[in-house]
């Protein structure tokens, strides 16, 4: 379904890179350990590459606000969708 919502097509690259890249991953934008109820809300998942959801997983890891400011471009990013 997150998929349908944007075609295949990877948000991020789309719209940060500027490349029309095709999602591999569907990725949880609030990790399911952070809000389980969020698990299979569509507004919460966004298909991106495997590059870029290793990217983006590496900069949940590095802090709390990084992660709060990625998740929060994920979300605007599934806004313009």
């Amino acid at each position: 379904m997150a998929w349908a919502k944007c075609n295949g097509l990877d948000l991020y690259d789309f719209y940060i890179n500027k490349r029309i890249t095709y999602g591999a991953i569907c990725h949880h934008i609030v990790p399911i350990k952070d809000n389980w109820n969020k698990r299979l809300d569509l507004d919460n998942l966004i298909y991106l590459s495997k590059e870029n959801h290793n990217k983006i997983e590496r900069i949940y890891e590095r802090s709390q606000q990084d992660k709060k400011s990625m998740q929060e471009l994920l979300f605007s990013l599934l806004r313009k969708g």
